[in-house]
């Protein structure tokens, strides 16, 4: 069979001895469908006896669908190997010549992480997974793990065994260049980041790592899995469009603070925000709220929910960025959007100054990245903040 591929795909042919493949690079270069090709070449030319076990990994069980998944059963069909008796779309799975692939999702199929066993492993989008899911994962990976990724962000545990460059592994790096499958039309789009967006062609055009932006405003946040229980307070910060509102619930515990991502969402109407909130088994606790849209509050009022105004006034942002730095913070897995803000949110970069600098930054926040944050910094501030004090949980 004559297989058209990108050279991701001849490069892990070429590293069956290797224990971890790692191919990371700009967008579009054809690193994830063509390490899709090689496992299922690998599969139609390994004995049926062998009964090898293939897991394919996302973070989320939408995205492993449009990517992952959907890659894979198009590769079958095209080379002429799907059999719809063998496709167990309840439990996304696949038999192929003897071969098992089944695909899951960590942050969806939670107890699966560590029930499941594997000859190899395949992690789209690694960086997306916490430390503790790969090391789950890998644990129960007896012979080979790949993982692709776009290095979109400052730091991951997937650096951390990419920069070892021991024995036992292989990196590739490919941009879109390398894509033959590419339209110009599709080169273009990225092409033009370089005068729309310079730092994101540099990651998601040429594949280079995310700078290390030492003007990042928090650090040393960390997920969990499930909030604790303790005090609960909401908060809220409106948008509509192109701003989406935010919306997250806080509880307080063991003198840290647990996040979860409730809404993240454009175009919200005020009955969709109340439904949220419900979901959340409300039980009367505060709801700090930006203080622009006062007739939602209102609304909010009259539909039996504790709104409160969000504290706010002069000096109050850099304040509560200063007192919410303090805290400790941990955010639920589900999170993404949080987790997002939370890695790109920054001070904001003086003119002509490298990233990388010490001096770069000025003594205010970039106005991006931060509608989940300034739903969290205005309601720790109003919910901690009494007369001119702040009380430290």
């Amino acid at each position: 069979m004559k297989i058209k591929a990108n050279k991701q795909f001849y490069q892990c042919l070429d590293s069956s001895d290797k224990r971890f493949v790692i191919h990371n690079g700009g967008t579009r270069s054809g690193k994830t469908y063509a390490i899709l090709q090689y496992l299922i070449y690998k599969a139609l030319n390994t004995d049926p006896k062998e009964a090898l076990n293939f897991t394919i990994v996302r973070k989320f069980l939408p995205s492993l669908k449009d990517s992952g998944y959907s890659d894979f059963f198009e590769i079958l069909n095209a080379w002429g190997y799907y059999d719809e008796t063998n496709h167990n779309k309840t439990d996304l799975k696949y038999k192929l010549n003897g071969h098992t692939f089944k695909f899951l999702a960590t942050g969806d199929q939670p107890d699966r992480l560590r029930s499941m066993k594997r000859d190899i492993l395949y992690i789209i989008e690694c960086q997306e997974l916490s430390k503790e899911e790969y090391r789950q994962l890998n644990y129960r990976t007896t012979t080979q793990a790949f993982f692709c990724y776009n290095p979109s962000m400052t730091e991951s545990w997937i650096y951390d065994l990419e920069d070892n460059r021991a024995e036992d592994v292989a990196v590739f790096v490919s941009t879109y260049k390398d894509n033959n499958f590419l339209s110009a039309i599709q080169k273009k789009e990225i092409e033009m980041l370089q005068r729309t967006d310079p730092e994101a062609y540099r990651v998601y055009g040429l594949g280079l790592r995310a700078s290390t932006n030492k003007g990042r405003i928090y650090k040393g946040w960390e997920e969990i899995n499930e909030l604790p229980e303790g005090g609960v307070f909401y908060a809220v910060d409106f948008g509509f469009f192109p701003d989406p509102t935010a919306i997250i619930k806080v509880v307080s515990a063991n003198e840290s603070i647990y996040v979860k991502e409730l809404a993240y969402s454009t175009k919200m109407m005020d009955e969709e925000i109340i439904m949220t909130l419900r979901n959340a088994h409300y039980m009367g606790e505060p709801v700090y709220c930006d203080h622009n849209q006062k007739q939602t509050i209102e609304q909010l009022k009259r539909s039996g929910f504790n709104a409160v105004q969000g504290r706010k006034g002069s000096g109050s942002i850099i304040e509560g960025i200063n007192f919410l730095k303090r805290a400790s913070v941990f955010y639920h897995k589900d999170s993404k959007n949080l987790h997002k803000e939370y890695m790109a949110y920054s001070w904001k970069l003086k003119r002509g100054f490298d990233p990388d600098d010490d001096n770069a930054y000025e003594s205010f926040p970039e106005d991006k990245n931060n509608h989940l944050l300034d739903a969290l910094r205005m309601g720790y501030y109003s919910h901690f903040f009494v007369g001119n004090k702040f009380f430290v949980i």
